[in-house]
């Protein structure tokens, strides 16, 4: 019998990395299906950064992809982690810890890539482990929350009484903030 982990292992490095990386994709393309009669309930996927919990709609989520090759680019913005390829194309990687003002993690070393992709737009947020696809009821998000305060409330729906913040992903991918250089971060520069 193949094992998948092991022959995944060798294109991300070690055993641990794709185990990870197998199973932050089989969350998601376990997901249920939302039925219509749901209009009240988030399917969301579950994610934590420096020992915060979030969560974002399945909807915008593109892919989890294990963090390789990282660069930093001088000059841009505290909250670009930096750039990564993706598949041929250059794929900005976003930190929110940084973006929201939180107290610095390191979550390159053994971090993934959440992809958000919607409205012409694609980006990374940056992780240091994905959680579980789950529903949400609208009713139960409260406004403000425990992670951050100001101009930054408006990138979430709300927060549960667990404390998870759930963003709101058509706000971070449309945000002109989150654009770098006047573009979105999926573009290259005009030529």
């Amino acid at each position: 019998m193949h094992d998948v982990t092991s022959s995944r292992a060798s294109e991300f490095g070690d055993e641990a990395a794709a185990r990870r990386l197998l199973e932050a994709r089989a969350r998601i393309a376990a997901r249920p299906a939302v039925s219509a009669e749901s209009e009240d309930v988030l399917e969301v996927l579950s994610f934590s950064l420096g020992g915060e919990r979030y969560a974002v709609e399945t909807c915008y989520v593109a892919e989890v992809r294990e963090l390789a090759g990282l660069t930093s680019l001088p000059g841009a913005p505290s909250f670009l982690a930096g750039v990564t390829s993706l598949r041929g194309r250059v794929l900005a990687v976003i930190d929110l810890g940084a973006l929201f003002g939180l107290p610095e993690v390191d979550a390159t070393d053994s971090g993934l890539v959440i992809v958000l992709r919607g409205g012409g737009t694609e980006f990374g947020l940056l992780t240091c482990s994905v959680g579980d696809v789950m529903a949400v009821p609208v009713a139960t998000l409260g406004v403000g929350g425990p992670i951050v305060h100001g101009p930054h409330e408006r990138f979430f729906k709300g927060f549960t009484l667990a404390a998870l913040a759930v963003l709101d992903g058509a706000r971070l991918l449309a945000d002109d903030a989150l654009k770098v250089g006047g573009q979105t971060p999926r573009q290259g520069p005009a030529g």
